[in-house]
């Protein structure tokens, strides 16, 4: 009616190995430009929960952010004293970043090798400026009230900052990397997911120092630990790849990291809960120990002009996209050497 064709979908063999995914058979996008890839949006395709998860949580924390910020510049407010609250507003904008570099990721990536290749780049980038804000929120409120208790009485503002600044950029770094060389290995995925749980540890020194120091118990405790037990929950199912390794021909829109996301999404909201109950005790820490705000500008600064240019040096200078989809077709054609084996074997 309107001359808006929605995309094709094909199967597995349909598309090279660079896109495709382990036991995902079917639902694969045939898109190659901006147009054909929104549309794909709206049609039952393999991206589907992956663009609207992460893409309607976007908006959700936008309105975070937007209420945040309404409530710290209000005189009422308990929230408004000088730079208290923005730790927890710049949390929460990094949460709107990685959500929305996900979505775009989604959405475009299977439009060209460049296309997938940098979609990636973005999205491993937003996720590093998600986990950096979150350290400096944590840092800036969940942290023992006691400078010299527990394991974070070893850092300084600046120096856990600073800290936090290398890990992730590091961990940046190695995302990249491992994302366009291990091509459906168990070794890609173990390496990802241990990337993860380190940016993870980072951010959760302070309320780990502040919990096993023998302070009393607070009410953001619970949510502390439930933010840890879904990020647990959703990295296994994505390193089990279920429910597709059981049917693949079923569970091809709602897989693995489909539920990886709502996990994340779920984690994600009971770290809000946990840092709007710890950003209350804000001034029971010495005023010279908390981070200032040009300490915060200057390593979100840092880490934007170091991440933006290393991402583009590694993705289009020192990585080769011929010599990457010919290590995946080998790697793909060895994994399915080894299934037809099995299933010689087992008749």
């Amino acid at each position: 009616m309107f001359g808006w064709d929605l995309p094709k979908h094909g199967r597995s063999a349909s598309v090279h190995c660079y896109y495709s995914v382990p036991f995902i058979v079917r639902g694969y996008r045939h898109v190659s430009t901006a147009k054909e890839s929104l549309l794909s949006c709206f049609t039952l395709s393999n991206e589907l929960v992956n663009i609207w998860s992460h893409g309607l949580g976007a908006l959700m924390f936008l309105l975070s952010v937007a209420l945040l910020t309404y409530d710290a510049l209000s005189w009422q407010s308990p929230l408004y004293v000088g730079e208290m609250y923005w730790p927890l507003v710049l949390q929460q904008f990094g949460t709107v970043i990685a959500m929305l570099g996900s979505t775009l990721a989604h959405i475009f990536h299977s439009q060209s090798d460049w296309h997938h290749q940098a979609m990636f780049v973005i999205d491993y980038f937003s996720i590093s400026f998600y986990c950096i804000a979150s350290a400096i929120a944590h840092f800036s409120y969940c942290r023992p009230a006691d400078p010299g208790a527990g394991a974070i009485a070893a850092f300084s503002a600046n120096g856990y900052m600073l800290t936090a600044l290398c890990g992730h950029v590091g961990i940046f770094v190695l995302q990249c990397t491992v994302r366009f060389v291990l091509f459906a290995s168990p070794i890609r995925t173990t390496i990802l997911l241990s990337a993860y749980s380190l940016s993870y540890g980072i951010n959760f020194i302070p309320f780990l120092s502040r919990y096993f120091s023998g302070g009393e118990y607070l009410a953001s405790d619970g949510h502390h630990w439930a933010q840890f037990f879904w990020c647990v929950v959703s990295s296994a199912i994505l390193a089990l790849r279920v429910p597709e390794r059981w049917l693949p021909r079923v569970f091809y829109s709602l897989h693995s990291h489909s539920l990886m996301h709502i996990g994340i999404i779920i984690s994600v909201v009971q770290q809000r809960s946990a840092l709007l109950l710890d950003q209350q005790r804000y001034h029971d820490f010495p005023a010279d120990t908390q981070p200032s705000s040009y300490a915060i500008l200057a390593v979100i600064t840092t880490y934007v002009a170091v991440a933006t240019s290393l991402g583009y040096v590694i993705s289009f200078h020192v990585l080769d996209e011929q010599k990457i989809k010919q290590n995946a077709s080998a790697v793909y054609a060895q994994a399915n050497g080894r299934d037809l084996s099995k299933k010689k074997r087992g008749r």
